[in-house]
């Protein structure tokens, strides 16, 4: 049903995306975002491209970065920006998160303009037993950096882009602008430099911070002590979908946002099992580690869940939708590995892996939601024929853009509907 973490097993805390706010180009095993500081530059002023990597597996990784300057501007006058260290080879151990500082800095007859190009070129090796460490969203947020929180804050201005070059992820792409001014003073060309920003020793502490924050995350994990936390999950459903450039139609995101109610605020109850064994509920006591302070804030508990973890809570309502949809539809959906790995891939494809699947989006969340859809109430006025017709509604339009691949799971849901649709009417619910 629910993946289990009895021995609290923490995830490791995707330190990346506490930098960059989310930001990266996700490599597989190797995530990595470029920024450049500061954004706007003076000619003969040293400023800096930095480039953020994450270890994503549980072996050491050798990585490479080249660093691509340009030698003209936009309009093909000659550029000269100079960098001491063009490229830098570093090793990474398991699971390190680090920044490397590649210094860069224009000389004339360098004119002032914008948007010139920074381009670093990123290879790396691992061996082929490596076995990830962290799901491809990243992670919950760190509790204990080898930085300190003023160096995080700087480090959090920083524009960081996830944009690769072309059709080469392993190419990013970062910009900077020169001022129409030139220093006159000698500056000392800082050198290229590693700043590791999070290793495994930090683990120990990690644990003990996240687990002083039990009893805070049960508080949080109550869902009858608190408001449904369906428009916080149907908000957050919408935006991520259509932040990976597919976006939802109204029925299924209804249904997802089902799912993910139902797995959080429902199932503990009602399919009963420990919450202390979720992969939600140890990622909740991570944030709250991580972030003290929004248990003093104005978000109420399903914001905080549906924005913090977002990604653990879809993980558990896979899982979930398929234990739900297979009691509802009599049939076997496979075992227990097999949804796992099938929890992870959506997990994969919302961090930027692979292409649209509409399988990700129906099943088993949005026929899992159907399945659930009477013990989850949208609002005081819903009525069931709402959620039915919605997903009729979105049948027929994904029915005129389907593939082969998926009409397997479009006949589930057409017959699932025609499930539901005769037992409103049996049971004489009119629609509203």
């Amino acid at each position: 049903m629910l993946e289990r973490n009895r021995n609290f097993q923490l995830l490791y805390p995707d330190v990346l995306g506490e930098v960059t706010g989310g930001i990266r180009i996700d490599m597989g095993q190797l995530q990595c975002a470029l920024g450049i500081f500061p954004r706007q530059a003076f000619i003969s002023q040293p400023f800096e491209a930095l480039v953020v990597l994450q270890n994503m597996v549980n072996q050491p990784m050798q990585v490479k970065v080249a660093v691509r300057l340009p030698n003209a501007d936009k309009k093909g006058a000659p550029a000269i920006i100079d960098t001491p260290k063009p490229q830098m080879a570093l090793t990474l151990q398991p699971g390190e998160v680090g920044i490397l500082h590649l210094p860069m800095i224009a000389q004339p007859p360098t004119q002032p303009g914008k948007e010139y190009p920074v381009r670093a070129a990123i290879r790396f090796r691992v061996a082929d037993n490596a076995a990830p460490l962290r799901p491809a969203s990243g992670g919950a947020p760190a509790a204990a950096l080898e930085i300190s929180p003023y160096k995080l804050h700087a480090l959090r201005e920083v524009d960081f882009k996830a944009e690769p070059w072309g059709e080469s992820n392993d190419i990013l792409t970062g910009y900077f602008d020169l001022a129409p001014h030139r220093l006159t003073d000698k500056i000392k060309f800082p050198d290229a430099r590693y700043e590791p920003l999070w290793t495994r020793q930090q683990m120990p502490k990690e644990q003990a911070l996240a687990q002083a924050r039990i009893p805070q995350a049960h508080d949080l994990a109550d869902g009858a002590a608190h408001p449904n936390s369906y428009g916080a999950f149907l908000a957050a459903v919408n935006q991520r979908f259509s932040a990976r450039g597919f976006p939802l139609l109204p029925g299924e995101a209804a249904a997802i946002a089902k799912m993910m109610t139902y797995t959080l605020d429902d199932a503990p109850r009602l399919e009963q099992f420990a919450v202390d064994d979720t992969r939600w509920f140890t990622a909740l006591c991570q944030v709250l580690a991580a972030h003290p302070e929004l248990l003093e804030g104005e978000l109420e508990r399903g914001e905080i869940i549906a924005h913090y973890v977002f990604h653990e809570v879809l993980y558990e309502a896979v899982l979930m939708g398929f234990h739900v949809l297979e009691h509802d539809i009599k049939d076997n959906l496979g075992s227990q590995a097999e949804r796992r790995a099938f929890a992870d891939q959506l997990l994969g494809w919302l961090a930027g892996r692979g292409e649209a699947n509409l399988n990700y989006v129906l099943l088993p969340l949005v026929l899992g939601g159907l399945s659930i859809s009477r013990l989850v109430r949208s609002s005081k006025n819903e009525n069931p024929w709402d959620i039915v017709d919605g997903l009729t509604d979105a049948l027929h339009t994904r029915l005129q853009e389907a593939d082969d691949s998926e009409y397997v799971v479009l006949h589930l849901l057409d017959g699932l509907l025609t499930k539901h649709t005769t037992a409103l009417r049996s049971q004489r619910i009119n629609r509203p």
